[in-house]
């Protein structure tokens, strides 16, 4: 809020800025009143946000942890904000006394914001980021950040300054919410999308509070991503009651009403008593209207090294996902560890190893959460996985990837399928031995450690984080039909950290190619992909694994295909899903070999636009013109309409819902004198199309 700054001159000058906004507010959304009829839907109520700026444990903050649920989130505020030390203001109070009431707060179940301000985009992103990261370092609970003095213009500092400061925290700082204050409302709805999961959208006076309307984009999002502030309300009951009026009219989840006035301290102590009780009692029955989205359904949960990955299906009129997880069936911690999520996957990497999760999804809009879909569990794991061998002719290749940080590797190699001839070790007798980047081979039988010197050089190259490939020439092995290899991890002083893994490698038909027909697709189409060996397969034929490297974007089915004894090839499906922007999927096949192709996923574009009829009495009615792309959006999309003719009038623009490829409009003509023509121009993204009416006078 405004209100942070110990001087009065800096206050003054904030919360100046937050009133002159909300005047704009009043002059911009006059002519939106119109466009708020939403039918009677399921109730969600209205829980307070509070600014607790100055209540590190005295009465006031024992007030609010007594009010339980009604409370749904606090903002605290140590220092302006300004916790780090290379700050400008930097203020060097104890941070104790804050974290303590974070942690209080936090498991009173009330969502704890820490504040950081950016001077309307004016201040170093480099700061502000720092503050974030200072919350974290100083050991707060933090479930979300809220940023201060923010501007309203998307085209201006959104883009390139806000939408920047959300990644940052979205990538450095998991599951913790950002929350935005231009204290009055932002030009579109790119900063929903954006650059914030909450958004202060009023922040003044009780008189400039009543008779606003927010504009209809609102009403596309979950009540729970907007937040007021009314301050100065009269103390009296009636106000309080009017307040929350307005907020569940204008979609408002989180609210916040003072009978303070403007100065230095209108966040530092509760409203009066009979203010603060009327907004709890409020809070209690208080709902805004709406309808949550059905469950999202097929949620998956697949272990890897460290993490688990989560994949789910969409929910029709879903805004954003928010995700839960627990140790037992039916357990799931009431507060999700990843909220706001925009798509339909997640990787939790905050897990312990050999430690089983369980976890269920549900979908937020308007009216609020759904209900939970089905429990999914995995247990990640820390040893070693996807350990293949195989050799091209040349070289003799083994690949896996690990969980712990190994200092070393060693690699037993058994190539004569004898156990009782070289090192004997999990029931192989090992003739060769790949040590980091040396190859040595035994010089005894049993379990004496007896090596000659390295006989060759051996590759060793990491592909990708955690995992690792070694090469050496096939020759230098003996060339085997057949081996077994142990692998082993070792810590910087050669003892083995985990149980080693075996694998089996046996020179096999090879994979020549892969291929895909069309080579792009759009949304919702399907094209074919064609595996070929460098050969007849033999008896029992060669199966092939086939991967889509983007399953957002597309998918593979089957994902694995036999090619036929005495066939060359075979073939499997692929389907393309909805982008938002021309994505190159890498389709990987892999039979020993492997070997990938790219398919180009396209984003739809504007195919048609059309009105009916094209000849028309000026102001006779309604005309509907029709906005047609060339395959299914992947997330709300907007599609800008002009006409160069002011007898021929038309909307600003449309929106195409995912999963559709249409949308509607009207046009309204105006009584003419003479014949008229006027085009339709409907832009997108990276194209355009025109249509014509004809105007004819009455």
């Amino acid at each position: 809020m405004q209100l942070t700054y110990s001087l009065a001159l800096n206050a003054t000058r904030r919360i100046t800025a937050a009133l002159l906004g909300a005047a704009a507010l009043l002059t911009t959304v006059a002519a939106a009143v119109v466009e708020l009829a939403h039918p009677a839907a399921a109730a969600n109520a209205i829980q307070l946000g509070v600014p607790s700026y100055e209540f590190r444990g005295d009465s006031a903050f024992t007030t609010l942890q007594n009010a339980g649920a009604k409370v749904g989130m606090i903002i605290l505020d140590p220092g302006n904000g300004e916790i780090n030390p290379v700050d400008t203001g930097y203020d060097s109070e104890p941070l104790g006394p804050w974290a303590t009431q974070s942690h209080q707060s936090h498991s009173a179940n009330t969502n704890v914001f820490c504040y950081v301000h950016s001077s309307y985009g004016a201040r170093s992103l480099s700061l502000v980021e720092g503050d974030v990261d200072a919350y974290f370092a100083a050991g707060f609970t933090v479930d979300g950040i809220f940023i201060d003095e923010v501007s309203t213009s998307w085209s201006g500092t959104g883009s390139a300054y806000y939408a920047p400061l959300y990644q940052y925290i979205k990538t450095n700082h998991p599951g913790t919410l950002v929350a935005i204050n231009p204290g009055t409302m932002p030009d579109g709805p790119n900063w929903m999308d954006y650059a914030c999961d909450i958004c202060m959208d009023f922040e003044s006076n009780y008189s400039d509070y009543h008779g606003i309307y927010a504009p209809s984009w609102v009403f596309a999002y979950p009540s729970n991503r907007f937040w007021n502030a009314v301050i100065n309300t009269p103390n009296d009951a009636a106000s309080v009651d009017a307040c929350f009026a307005t907020a569940a009219q204008n979609n408002v989840g989180y609210l916040y009403v003072t009978d303070l006035t403007v100065n230095v301290n209108t966040y530092g102590s509760l409203p009066t008593a009979n203010v603060w009780n009327e907004e709890l009692a409020d809070a209690a029955t208080s709902t805004v209207s709406g309808t949550p989205p059905d469950a999202p359904a097929s949620l998956t949960a697949t272990a890897g090294i460290g993490k688990s990955t989560l994949n789910w299906q969409v929910s029709t009129d879903a805004t954003w996902y928010d995700l839960y997880r627990g140790t037992t069936p039916g357990g799931e911690d009431g507060r999700p560890i990843a909220a706001g999520l925009r798509g339909t996957t997640y990787t939790d990497s905050a897990v312990t190893n050999g430690t089983t999760y369980y976890y269920k999804v549900a979908a937020v809009n308007s009216g609020g959460t759904g209900a939970a879909s089905n429990e999914a569990n995995a247990t990640p794991v820390a040893q070693f996985s996807g350990e293949r061998a195989w050799d091209d002719g040349t070289n003799f290749y083994i690949q896996f990837a690990y969980g712990d940080p190994f200092a070393h590797f060693d690699l037993f190699l058994d190539t004569d399928n004898n156990p009782a001839t070289g090192f004997t070790t999990k029931g192989i007798g090992a003739d060769d031995l790949i040590e980091d980047t040396g190859l040595y081979v035994s010089t005894a039988n049993g379990p004496s450690w007896s090596w000659n010197g390295s006989i060759a050089t051996v590759s060793e190259t990491f592909p990708a984080t955690g995992t690792v490939k070694f090469s050496v020439p096939l020759a230098t092995i003996g060339s085997p039909a057949i081996a077994k290899i142990v692998i082993q991890g070792d810590d910087s002083s050669w003892n083995a950290t985990v149980d080693p893994a075996v694998v089996s490698y046996a020179q096999a038909q090879s994979l020549a190619s892969i291929t895909v027909a069309p080579k792009s697709l759009t949304g919702g189409q399907s094209g074919t992909i064609t595996v070929s060996l460098t050969g007849p397969a033999p008896a029992g034929g060669t199966v092939v694994s086939l991967l889509s490297e983007n399953r957002d974007a597309a998918k593979v089915s089957p994902t694995s295909v036999t090619v036929l004894e005495g066939e060359t090839t075979a073939t499997a499906t692929v389907k393309a899903y909805p982008v938002t922007a021309n994505t190159v999927v890498t389709l990987q096949a892999k039979a020993i070999h492997s070997h990938t192709c790219h398919l180009t996923v396209l984003a739809p574009v504007v195919q048609k636009v059309q009105v009916l009829p094209t000849k028309v009495v000026g102001g006779a009615g309604l005309q509907t013109g029709t906005v047609t792309l060339s395959g299914p959006v992947a997330v709300d999309t907007t599609v800008t309409l002009a006409s160069d003719n002011p007898d021929a009038i038309v909307p600003g623009y449309v929106l195409i819902h995912p999963g559709k490829s249409t949308a509607t409009f009207s046009v309204k003509t105006k009584v003419v004198a003479a014949v008229e023509t006027a085009t339709i121009t409907a832009t997108g993204a990276s194209s355009a199309s025109t249509c014509g009416i004809t105007i004819k006078p009455q």
